[in-house]
């Protein structure tokens, strides 16, 4: 079957590519659209401002796909995200996300792999688990 390409004139621009349709002009598909089944699970709270972890999967795989954060204290927050199993949060986050003293943080991305557990823990320094005056509202999406 030929493919003969669609001249769009003007409106195109530069680095752009036509869209290629079959001969017989069936259209090719080229919107995303949701599906109804699968899709990400969430789990959205407030922190205790204490800097108390809070499970988001326990003793399974999973990924983070998202979050939104909104931190209503005056000083900056720190969401610590531990890849480990259910039980106490002791060790090395194993990545961490600041989010600005009145301001909020959220990204949407291809996931970001936790191979025992998902946790966080939002506190008021990156390096110790100091508490924060008020509770921070989370949303975490993940798989």
């Amino acid at each position: 079957m030929a493919y003969n390409p669609i001249n769009l004139g003007p409106t195109t621009t530069a680095n752009s590519q036509a869209v290629v349709l079959p001969s017989d002009q069936v259209a090719i598909p080229v919107i995303q659209t949701a599906s109804t089944t699968g899709g990400l699970s969430l789990v959205s709270g407030a922190s205790d401002a204490n800097g108390t972890y809070r499970t988001i999967k326990g003793s399974a795989a999973g990924q983070v796909y998202g979050w939104y954060f909104y931190n209503p204290n005056t000083v900056a927050a720190y969401v610590r995200f531990y890849d480990l199993a259910v039980g106490n949060i002791t060790s090395t986050p194993t990545y961490i996300l600041p989010i600005p003293p009145v301001g909020g943080a959220n990204t949407f991305g291809l996931g970001i792999t936790h191979t025992l557990g998902i946790h966080i823990a939002i506190t008021q320094s990156r390096a110790s688990s100091s508490a924060l005056a008020l509770d921070v509202d989370y949303t975490v999406f993940f798989k």
